[in-house]
C-alpha cells in the first residue's frame, strides 16, 4: 500500500466474533489483527470484535462516531458543566438517527456498563411506534426509585439525556435547563469553538 500525503484513521469491523467459540476468540482476534497489521503500517487503526448478537457493534459504530468530532475535549468540558450545573449524574449526547453515543459526563459510578446500549434500543424501538401514528418523537421522562432520565431533543443533529438521582432535583427545572443548555451548545456551534457543525 503506498504512502497517502494526508493522515486518517482506519477502522476494521471483525464482524460475526459470537459463532467464535469464547475461549477462542481472544486468540483469533490477535491472530487476524496481525494478519491486518502489515496492511495498515504507519496508519492509526482500530480494530473491533464484533457481532449483531449483543452490544459490539453499537459500541464499535459509537467509538468511530466519537473520533470523527473535531475537538472532543471541548465538547466534553462543556458537557462536564453542563452536568455539574444541573447536578446530574449523567449527561449523554445521542447522535439523532442512529442514536449512537458522541459524548457523555458521568459524575457517578453506574451499575451498568451497556446501559447506552440498552437505552439506544428503547428509544429507537419507542421512535418506531411514535411514527407509526404518524407522530415525531421530541422527549422522553423516565424514571423509578432510584432515579429519572430525560431524554429530549438537543441539537437539529443530537438528543440529550440527563440522568438524575436526587429526588429534590424536579423534572420542570432539568427540563428547563435542558432548555438553556441548548441555546449554549447552539450558539458554540455558531461561533465554530472547535465542537463543529454537527450539533
Amino acid at each position: 500500500m503506498s504512502v497517502l500525503p494526508w493522515r486518517f484513521q482506519v477502522y476494521v469491523l471483525l464482524h460475526k466474533f459470537d459463532l467464535v467459540p469464547e475461549n477462542e476468540r481472544e486468540a483469533r482476534f490477535k491472530y487476524y489483527s496481525e494478519l491486518l497489521s502489515p496492511y495498515f503500517a504507519g496508519m492509526t487503526t482500530q480494530i473491533f470484535q464484533t457481532s449483531i448478537w449483543d452490544e459490539t457493534l453499537y459500541r464499535a459504530w459509537s467509538e468511530i462516531a466519537h473520533s470523527l468530532i473535531p475537538n472532543m475535549d471541548e465538547l466534553q468540558r462543556e458537557l462536564a458543566n453542563f452536568a455539574s450545573a444541573v447536578e446530574a449524574d449523567e449527561v449523554v449526547l445521542f447522535e439523532k438517527s442512529t442514536f449512537l453515543v458522541i459524548a457523555n459526563h458521568t459524575t457517578k459510578q453506574m451499575a451498568d456498563p451497556h446501559r447506552f446500549e440498552k437505552v439506544s434500543n428503547i428509544v429507537k424501538q419507542f421512535k418506531l411506534s411514535v411514527n407509526k401514528h404518524h407522530a415525531a418523537f421530541n422527549s422522553l421522562d423516565v424514571s423509578n426509585s432510584n432515579f429519572r432520565a430525560i431524554i429530549d431533543r438537543f441539537t437539529p443533529n443530537t438528543f440529550v439525556m440527563v440522568v438524575t438521582s436526587d429526588p429534590n432535583i424536579h423534572p420542570a427545572a432539568t427540563t428547563c435547563n435542558i432548555n438553556a443548555a441548548r441555546s449554549h451548545f447552539l450558539a458554540l456551534a455558531a461561533e465554530d469553538k472547535g465542537i463543529g457543525l454537527h450539533l
